[in-house]
């Protein structure tokens, strides 16, 4: 009686051990078998369509969670699966944003220019000759101050004398008041 009470307890927690094992097994075999495959289809994957890479990891992660409530049921956790499907979602998503990045330059290294608007030429012609400045222009009205020894450009204000950085004087006479094109973006 009591004797073989002991020995089918003892019979059935080994089984159910057993079986637990048996069952952690299993499902350390198919995450680490689905791993690979992720990892072998890598490159395919960042490839998908947005919509069939969103139902692919959903499906995934569905897996995974069910694989993680049984598994858990036996004191154990597996996160390699898990962790490659984030890595997987993270490449998926820059390279998405690197194509994107990509496509906007190439529109808008496309884009057309057209005339917008009528200005006076004179206008348009200080506008050119602002934004031909360059550097070296710059630093000859610097040379300029300093050679004059006239005071440092930067001690009390940004002020500079007007003969260092104005066209010269034929320019800022009207000319002909005659309008120009200026170029506007589309």
């Amino acid at each position: 009686g009591a004797g073989s009470s002991v020995s089918t307890a003892f019979g059935s927690q080994l089984l159910l051990e057993t079986i637990s094992d048996a069952r952690s097994n299993v499902i350390g075999i198919v995450h680490s078998r689905i791993m690979r495959l992720f990892d072998v289809r890598s490159a395919k994957h960042d490839t998908l369509r947005f919509d069939d890479f969103v139902q692919l990891m959903s499906a995934a992660f569905g897996f995974v969670q069910k694989c993680d409530t049984v598994y858990n049921n036996t004191g154990h956790s597996i996160t390699t699966l898990h962790s490659t499907l984030i890595a997987q979602s993270k490449s998926f998503f820059l390279r998405q944003h690197e194509k994107h990045v990509q496509k906007l330059g190439s529109i808008l290294s496309q884009e057309q220019w057209k005339h917008e608007k009528e200005v006076q030429t004179t206008f348009q012609t200080l506008v050119s000759q602002l934004t031909d400045i360059t550097a070296d222009d710059v630093a000859a009205a610097l040379k300029r101050r300093v050679d004059n020894n006239q005071a440092p450009l930067f001690k009390h204000s940004l002020e500079m004398d007007a003969a260092d950085i104005t066209p010269s004087p034929q320019f800022l006479q009207p000319q002909d008041a005659q309008p120009t094109s200026l170029l506007c973006v589309a």
